[in-house]
């Protein structure tokens, strides 16, 4: 004899902070990898770099992170690049000689 009655989903609660009563947005490591828009590898690269935000709790199936710790970190570690290659680009056109130096801005400005 088949059981017809219908099974609920069961929706897990929301975590709450303790102390400040908020409901905490949890992501997992495939989340992450998201929102960086990069492979596992990279993220795992990233998660070795100092500055790169601590887990809040390891599971079983993995890590959990605070979205707003994700969001923050990618944010100033994108500003880090473009300074980054901003300064290698003045760099290199430093190095050019004063025409092709010329050529290159106007093609970017372009």
């Amino acid at each position: 004899m088949a059981n017809n009655t219908k099974r609920r989903k069961l929706q897990p609660k929301p975590l709450v902070c303790p102390h400040c009563h908020k409901e905490l947005d949890l992501v997992s490591t495939k989340d992450v990898v998201g929102i960086l828009g990069v492979s596992t590898s990279t993220f795992q690269n990233f998660r070795e770099r100092e500055g790169f935000p601590e887990a809040l709790a390891v599971i079983g199936q993995g890590a959990l992170w605070l979205r707003a710790d994700i969001e923050k970190w990618h944010q100033e570690h994108q500003q880090q690049r473009v300074a980054q290659l901003v300064g290698d680009l003045d760099r290199r056109l430093d190095s050019l000689d004063a025409r092709t130096r010329k050529q290159v801005l106007n093609k970017l400005g372009s």
